[in-house]
């Protein structure tokens, strides 16, 4: 199990405990990744 932030920090989001939930290694991965992913087209919309 990992600590995963539901807002970002990058976003914004704290630390605490109301912004923390635990989830499995692989479901943390596949988030992380897909927030990447988003977090990439957005720079890529703001570049045009």
């Amino acid at each position: 199990m990992e600590i995963d932030h539901l807002i970002p920090r990058y976003r914004g989001g704290t630390s605490g405990i109301h912004n923390l939930q635990l989830l499995h290694r692989h479901c943390h991965d596949t988030k992380t990744t897909r927030e990447a992913e988003r977090l990439d087209e957005v720079r890529m919309t703001n570049a045009r």
